[in-house]
């Protein structure tokens, strides 16, 4: 990408600097939203092959401030997307994440969207194709000091959905435990659809772990059609005024 300043246009990135750059966003994104004062952030990294089904595992030790770890998702050497826990934890744990690509008709035929009707998962893998993250205790007992935040990153760019704008109707939702239907949104969602010069990512707070994935809110049609009846009267209301002086 390209950001121009003062009139300038910077240079853009040369493929390998843009890649890894781009394989930093998630903690930066992150750090964002967790305070670390003077404490240095504790990370771990683990590469997943991705088919739509990777899966691998990290762990956190207790007492040792705030940490994080990123799973990083590749189908050979292409990064699909990044997925980050950060957080402060006060036990030591292991975390088991998964990756699920799903498209939005499977998602909608088995009812995972039930809750959240109007929800369209951002084809975060590839165009019509969006990446679940299943996140699960694989040894101890997940504890965290007011929570921990999860941020998703992706990087398929080649479906213009892929970056909704930033209007407030992009989140997280969670799954209820271990059932496949969505239950609950993240917290103090922060959502970045261009950053420059790295790839989307979206931000949230959590404490507890399941099925997440990345979507976003289409208005149902009656209610566009009754906000432009709203839009229409106050507009007619206003001619009557006018006319009437």
């Amino acid at each position: 990408m390209s950001n121009s300043s003062a009139g300038t246009e910077r240079a853009r990135p040369t493929a390998a600097s843009s890649k890894g750059i781009r394989l930093i966003h998630a903690a930066a994104l992150a750090a964002v939203l967790v305070p670390l004062g003077s404490v240095a952030v504790e990370t771990s990294t683990i590469n997943c092959i991705s088919q739509g089904s990777g899966s691998c595992i990290g762990g956190y030790e207790s007492g040792g401030g705030p940490q994080s770890n990123t799973w990083k998702f590749f189908v050979g050497s292409d990064l699909k997307y990044t997925l980050q826990i950060a957080g402060n934890p006060q036990s030591s744990f292991t975390l088991n994440v998964r990756d699920l690509v799903r498209t939005q008709a499977f998602l909608e035929d088995t009812g995972a969207l039930d809750n959240f009707p109007n929800a369209v998962c951002i084809p975060t893998f590839d165009p019509g194709l969006c990446g679940l993250f299943r996140v699960t205790e694989f040894t101890g007992t997940a504890d965290w000091v007011d929570g921990y935040v999860l941020t998703i990153t992706w990087f398929s760019n080649a479906d213009p959905l892929s970056s909704p704008p930033n209007d407030g109707r992009n989140t997280i939702l969670q799954a209820r435990g271990s059932s496949t239907v969505f239950g609950n949104e993240l917290l103090q969602i922060i959502y970045d659809p261009a950053p420059s010069p790295t790839d989307p990512g979206i931000s949230g707070r959590g404490d507890a772990f399941s099925t997440f994935a990345a979507v976003r809110t289409i208005p149902e049609p009656s209610s566009m059609a009754l906000l432009g009846m709203s839009v229409a009267g106050l507009l007619h209301r206003a001619r009557r005024r006018k006319s009437n002086r």
